[in-house]
């Protein structure tokens, strides 16, 4: 599996039992999976109705393992998923975002989905160790919330996967790496892929 060439080096090694991880934008559970086979508690956070049902039917006997059919935003609510034009594969499943600009979704196909502000979820909990997040362009959104919150403080991995070039985000992703170094933020890797 490609996370276990791209991420094991750096992060997953560094999982141990116990420890807590979140995964936003957990699909089907691929990733989820690696963190699980490692001994943690990891909370799962999947909007689309499709890959949440095999998410949660995957780990549905897994005690570790916290589904929540919810997106992560930087506010809690009902927001519109927005869909692929041809959303019938998995694979077009994965390109479902909260961002109506983004080049692969269409505007006029979206399912209501609940949101979950990321920072008040962080709150509740004691640590986190890793924090994986896939959430096709709403990072520039989640990632100052959690900053200002001084959230990100709570976390000892945060890794995200930036959608920046399929977007034209590029000013918002300037603008997030200018936040991380200019708060020398150390523990947010915006490029692990």
């Amino acid at each position: 599996m490609w996370f276990h060439r791209v991420v094991a080096p750096r992060y997953y090694a560094k999982v141990r039992p116990g420890d807590v991880v979140i995964d936003c934008g957990a699909h089907i559970g691929d990733i989820t999976q690696c963190f699980l086979d490692r001994g943690a508690v990891v909370h799962a956070f999947e909007p689309h109705p499709e890959a949440y049902a095999r998410l949660s039917s995957r780990f549905s006997n897994e005690p570790r393992v916290h589904c929540y059919n919810q997106a992560v935003s930087r506010e809690a609510g009902i927001l519109k998923l927005y869909l692929s034009p041809d959303d019938d594969s998995m694979g077009a499943v994965q390109a479902s975002s909260l961002m109506a600009e983004k080049d692969n979704v269409s505007t006029d196909r979206y399912v209501e989905v609940e949101a979950v502000r990321l920072s008040e979820f962080i709150k509740q909990l004691d640590h986190v160790r890793f924090l994986k997040m896939d959430i096709e362009g709403a990072e520039y959104d989640v990632l100052p919330d959690m900053i200002d919150a001084g959230l990100h403080k709570k976390i000892d991995y945060i890794v995200v996967e930036t959608h920046e070039r399929s977007m034209g985000l590029k000013a918002k992703h300037a603008a997030l790496q200018a936040t991380i170094a200019s708060n020398n933020i150390k523990n947010i890797d915006l490029n692990w892929l």
